[in-house]
């Protein structure tokens, strides 16, 4: 009886918060249209509060009071950053009229909203603009269709590669060609390994990691042995959005490379790719430091983002913390 009454206090004010965070959401949507609250601020609460979705949705449906074409843009860049996957029709409808605008900037800001919700109906759209004459809308196109894992577009990523001129876009297409997952393009990334680009074999290197591909494995490989710190780093952060099964093998070692840095972002890149033993590693390992040695691993423990409970319960399994 007793524990059955704690669990109902339990849930009395979990929905006491959840009905609070609703309403401070409300309060900020109305905030946003008002034009009183800075953009990077909205979007920062919104995480916040966890009200990405009622956000989203509420900005949309109140956004044809608005009137004032820059405050249209400011909007249309918070529903943007904040909309999840299958938000409504109505945000989807907001985004793709974005997209169909003249305006390369609103155009920009629908396609990476639309890609931000996974939606299929901006695809199309995203092989056009890979043909587009203006760099912008080429690179984001690029880097659209490589976020969405499209594996249909790796032949108009791979002619698109042919005739491109502008590195950081070569740089999108080449890595989109890896994140797309389309095996059919190994060759053109193989072929990449010798450009005259060092950037260029960097990306070339870490697309053809994502696919497994045993060629881009060796140059992983021969970059992780160098003797030149800068370049082992440039090794592991090959492996960045591999899977950690797939990471381990070449990995694994680095753990006990002689700089703290390359320890700590191979102990990251892990983690990222789903070995969750390597975030206790790295709490652990920056406990163990001291002075600056530690600000490697504090360094890529915020980018991990961990909280200060997650932080003490890695503590507590290694008897480091009550």
């Amino acid at each position: 009886m007793r524990l059955l009454a704690l669990l109902v206090v339990v849930l009395s004010v979990a929905a006491a918060a959840a009905h609070s965070n609703e309403a401070e959401a409300h309060a900020l949507v109305a905030a946003v249209l008002e034009g009183s609250v800075p953009a990077g601020q909205a979007i920062n609460r919104f995480t916040f509060l966890d009200a990405q979705r009622q956000g989203a949705l509420e900005l949309t449906l109140n956004f044809g009071r608005l009137h004032d074409d820059r405050q249209r843009d400011v909007v249309l860049g918070i529903i943007a950053a904040i909309v999840e996957p299958s938000p409504g029709d109505e945000v989807e409808r907001l985004l793709l009229g974005a997209v169909a605008s003249d305006d390369l900037s609103r155009q920009l800001t629908g396609v990476r909203g639309l890609t931000r919700m996974r939606s299929q109906r901006v695809v199309p759209m995203l092989g056009a603009l890979l043909s587009d004459q203006r760099v912008g809308a080429r690179r984001q196109a690029a880097l659209s269709l490589g976020e969405l894992h499209v594996a249909a577009a790796g032949p108009a990523l791979a002619a698109a590669l042919k005739t491109e001129k502008d590195l950081q876009t070569r740089l999108e297409l080449v890595a989109a060609l890896g994140r797309c997952g389309d095996r059919r393009q190994v060759p053109v990334l193989q072929g990449l390994l010798t450009d005259g680009s060092e950037t260029t074999r960097a990306a070339a290197g870490r697309a053809l990691c994502l696919l497994g591909d045993a060629k881009g494995l060796a140059y992983a490989r021969t970059q992780l042995a160098s003797k030149d710190p800068h370049e082992r780093l440039a090794g592991v952060l090959l492996f960045e959005g591999v899977k950690a099964k797939q990471a381990s093998p070449l990995l694994g070692p680095v753990l006990a490379d002689g700089e703290g840095e390359v320890r700590a972002t191979a102990a990251r890149v892990l983690a990222e790719g789903g070995d969750a033993s390597k975030v206790d590693w790295l709490v652990v390992e920056s406990a163990k430091a001291t002075g600056d040695a530690r600000l490697p691993y504090e360094l890529q423990l915020e980018k991990l983002r961990l909280s200060d409970e997650a932080r003490r319960a890695a503590l507590r399994r290694v008897g480091l913390a009550p």
